[in-house]
């Protein structure tokens, strides 16, 4: 069984992942704080963290880098509408998802299941990718943003959302359904 830690300073956000632990049966800790976070997660255990920022004793950005590095598990990162995009581009790593809130309970849900089900129990932490490829990576996502933003009249931030999302409800990189896209709509 695998173990899902939540870490909240609202009590209300951990009743949003109870439908997803009973569907992928694994077990669910909460932890109002990162101190209280880190005893759990030192003890082992843990396969995946979701991080509500900002937690009791701090944002909780550098803790998921800090959290994924040390323990060598996910983490699903929930931040608010304006930090978002500073945030998941700093956090831009295959072992975190960023995950803009207010969200609906679809995606909380969905970003849960996907999160408990590519947790790996005994997984060593991901390598970083070299930054020639994460450089070719961001190159890509940004031409599909481009051709959905002539093709559909998205704003940049509607074209980045809709990759981000895309790529979540299939299960799949950023990086795949931008060339699905460029490949569809490129010239």
């Amino acid at each position: 069984m695998k173990t899902l830690l939540i870490v909240s300073s609202s009590v209300k956000f951990f009743g949003q992942f109870k439908t997803a632990s009973e569907i992928s049966d694994c077990e669910i800790l909460t932890a109002t704080s990162m101190s209280e976070a880190k005893k759990y997660l030192m003890l082992g255990g843990i396969n995946a963290v979701v991080i509500n920022c900002p937690v009791g004793d701090g944002f909780g950005f550098d803790e998921a880098s800090k959290t994924a590095d040390s323990y060598g598990v996910r983490v699903l990162l929930f931040v608010k509408q304006e930090l978002f995009d500073d945030v998941s581009a700093r956090l831009d790593r295959p072992d975190i998802i960023t995950v803009k809130k207010p969200t609906d309970r679809i995606t909380v849900r969905t970003a849960a299941l996907k999160l408990i089900s590519e947790a790996d129990t005994g997984k060593a932490p991901v390598e970083p990718e070299p930054a020639d490829d994460k450089l070719t990576e961001l190159k890509i996502i940004s031409r599909a943003k481009i051709l959905l933003m002539r093709q559909f009249s998205m704003s940049e931030a509607q074209a980045h959302r809709y990759l981000e999302k895309r790529a979540m409800d299939m299960g799949r990189t950023r990086k795949a359904i931008a060339e699905g896209i460029i490949r569809s709509y490129g010239n």
